[in-house]
């Protein structure tokens, strides 16, 4: 059976690293995959906030991207690996790791939500990203967010893997609902 990681990004506006049901989806954020050592092994971008990679879009002999951010496999799809360690890395050349911020597409997010911030410990609902390597493994650009985890050994996937970025976007005031409340 083909395994299968990934899940979601979204805009934590309540910056509680909780999917709360108000919050947004963030679509467009490059994710991609290294494995142990590196090696750039698939490539994902977020549709309404999900992400996966699967047999579909991981290589374990590596991917080339292309100018227009297309991937394609080394050898052939093959999907990933169980009980295999790997990085899910986010926001490649969308991220200044300068500011901490993100810049996707038009929208501007001014970090990220700290992993389990409020104690709860629901892996399912929670941020799970909380560090950026500052030393580069292989191929993997160093101080970007990511997260090492490994695969099972057994099952058919692992949808748990979930970033929380805070959101900061500027409202023109051509656009903002304006609200007077008259007092009698």
């Amino acid at each position: 059976m083909p395994l299968e990681i990934g899940n979601l990004v979204w805009c934590d506006s309540i910056p509680n690293a909780i999917q709360n049901a108000c919050e947004r989806k963030v679509s467009g954020m490059l994710v991609q995959l290294y494995d142990a050592n590196g090696l750039l092994v698939g490539q994902d971008t977020t549709v309404n906030g999900a992400y996966y990679f699967n047999e579909n879009n991981v290589d374990i002999t590596g991917i080339t991207v292309d100018g227009g951010g297309s991937s394609s496999p080394n050898t052939a799809w093959s999907g990933l690996n169980y009980t295999t360690k790997y990085y899910i890395v986010f926001a490649n050349g969308q991220y200044d790791t300068g500011t901490g911020e993100f810049m996707v597409g038009s929208d501007n997010y001014v970090g990220i939500t700290t992993a389990d911030v409020n104690g709860n410990g629901d892996d399912n609902i929670d941020s799970d990203v909380n560090a950026t390597l500052t030393t580069a493994i292989g191929s993997m650009p160093a101080d970007l967010p990511n997260m090492c985890i490994s695969t099972d050994a057994v099952g058919c996937g692992n949808h748990r893997y979930d970033l929380g970025i805070v959101c900061e976007k500027v409202c023109p005031l051509q656009n903002c609902l304006l609200v007077t409340v008259v007092k009698n």
